[in-house]
């Protein structure tokens, strides 16, 4: 993917859209036990998204995952779910940064 603005921006509604899905569809929200503070919500935001930007060719630096693809022409720096506490207990007031 080049650094064309509104490919990326498209590219990253089609995440934000794959991460709401993701989280949607999870029966239990609850602390995942990989790291502290880590939800199953975070690591399903996250697969969701690596699905469509590892597929679109860009570099992710992701907060749960680390960093993919470091050489590609477009990097996302990328949180799947900011306020995990807050998705994790059905409180709707989280965002994907």
């Amino acid at each position: 993917m080049t650094a064309d603005g509104e490919a990326v921006l498209d590219l990253l509604d089609e995440a934000a859209a794959a991460i709401a899905t993701a989280v949607d569809a999870l029966d239990d929200r609850g602390l995942a036990g990989t790291k502290p503070w880590q939800y199953r919500t975070d690591l399903a935001a996250d697969a969701a998204a690596a699905e469509v930007l590892d597929g679109a060719g860009v570099g992710v630096l992701s907060e749960e995952s680390g960093l993919r693809n470091a050489d590609a022409e477009v990097v996302v720096v990328l949180d799947p779910v900011d306020g995990s506490t807050n998705a994790a207990r059905g409180v709707p007031w989280f965002a994907t940064s």
